[in-house]
């Protein structure tokens, strides 16, 4: 079992199962625009949506096929942070297999049309128009999106985040209660 390095911005986190531990699902993108799923079980509470990490994984076969295990995380200081800015989505075309164009408006009334290689987007199309927040890099002097996520995913991500960092919270409290209460 060898450890695999990644590095990218997380655009997704997700509350899961694997077998009978509860994880967190993290959505990452590299700057060059790949895409993985990475699990992990016992997430820092610095983790939300825009945030640049790093680390390394290894794969781990489950019923459902295998899977990438967070070995060790941090954040990626090497990594511009990104840029967030909030966009109204207003058209989504297919074009091809995996890339959809998406138009819109910036939140100043500027005109917008992106290509995204991920037909997750497509879901998009029937709550349209959306208002969303576009996750942008800059490379030289151009801003580059790298994601769309809508505001109501983002709310319920940061408000994932918050309740996991609380449950770990408890969770490295209660071996300290026991101890006190002299179980």
């Amino acid at each position: 079992m060898s450890n695999v390095a990644f590095s990218g911005y997380i655009e997704g986190i997700q509350a899961t199962r694997i077998g009978k531990a509860i994880s967190l699902k993290i959505r990452l993108i590299t700057p060059g625009g790949q895409r993985t799923e990475l699990f992990i079980h016992n997430p820092p509470d610095w983790l939300n949506i825009g945030k640049a990490i790093k680390g390394t994984y290894y794969e781990a076969e489950t019923p459902d096929g295998s899977i990438h295990i967070i070995d060790s995380i941090q954040e990626d200081k090497t990594l511009k942070s990104p840029i967030i800015q909030e966009l109204t989505l207003e058209k989504i075309l297919s074009i091809g297999q995996d890339t959809v164009v998406v138009e819109g408006r910036h939140s100043d009334g500027r005109i917008f049309s992106y290509k995204l290689k991920d037909p997750k987007f497509l879901e998009f199309k029937r709550r349209l128009p959306l208002t969303s927040l576009g996750l942008f890099i800059e490379r030289g002097s151009l801003q580059v999106l790298l994601t769309i996520i809508s505001k109501a995913e983002y709310s319920i991500i940061s408000r994932t985040c918050e309740i996991s960092s609380h449950l770990s919270k408890i969770a490295m409290e209660e071996p300290e209660k026991k101890f006190l209460e002299g179980e």
